[in-house]
């Protein structure tokens, strides 16, 4: 349909083509909503994972407290209630006493030389060998990064058999726990362990967790 308007020609388009319009506006208009959703997500998102750290730093704060320990290059801290004393084995780089209401347990870190010590699969092997745990127990891999470490941790709980050659209790030790770690990274591994009474070690494991990952080069 053609009009004249002062002498100027116009096209008059079908209704059909402004209900086109309409909705091709209103698509636009979602469209930029939900964009702007999706990024207001991602900014929250963002927030959220640095509010979790900065807990995660703060709950490691509360559960340490500051008390260094050095083993052989690698610096980590103990919560001011662990003692720390002299090894009494030269295969011992650090030696710790962990305190608790069922009896002390004991952590010591070890360190034969940069990559040296065995693969780390067969240091968890020997270290699940030592624990006889209770049927349908098995133990509790993790693993994380902390920097340019990389740190694999055991738990075990059972009874802890005899040592040998001097190694390890005399006697059996029912109700123990064992927690352990590899950490791999330049001028190691380290190998952590502690062993004790359950009750004590399973209280604790959220410091041997913040432990690990307060590790850095020293």
């Amino acid at each position: 349909m053609r009009f004249t308007v002062h002498g100027s020609r116009f096209t008059a388009f079908p209704f059909p083509n402004w209900h086109f319009l309409a909705i091709a506006v209103l698509v636009l208009y979602m469209r930029n909503r939900i964009v702007g959703l999706m990024l207001l997500l991602g900014l929250g998102a963002g927030c959220d994972s640095q509010q979790g750290q900065a807990a995660s730093g703060s709950l490691a704060g509360e559960l340490l407290g500051g008390q260094e320990v050095t083993a052989a290059g690698l610096v980590f801290e103990v919560p001011v209630t662990w003692k720390p004393s002299a090894p009494t084995s030269p295969m011992r780089k650090a030696q710790v006493s962990i305190p608790g209401d069922a009896g002390a347990a004991e952590l010591a870190v070890f360190h034969f030389g940069e990559g040296q010590g065995g693969r780390v699969e067969d240091n968890l092997v020997r270290w699940i060998g030592q624990i006889e745990a209770p049927a349908g127990v098995e133990p509790q891999r993790d693993f994380f990064e902390v920097g340019s470490f990389a740190v694999t941790m055991l738990s075990a709980s059972g009874t802890l058999k005899a040592g040998q050659m001097g190694m390890g209790p005399a006697e059996p030790q029912p109700n123990s726990m064992l927690l352990a770690a590899v950490v791999e990274g330049p001028g190691g591994p380290w190998f952590f362990k502690a062993t004790g009474p359950e009750k004590t070690l399973a209280a604790q494991r959220e410091a041997f967790v913040a432990m690990l990952k307060s590790a850095r080069a020293g």
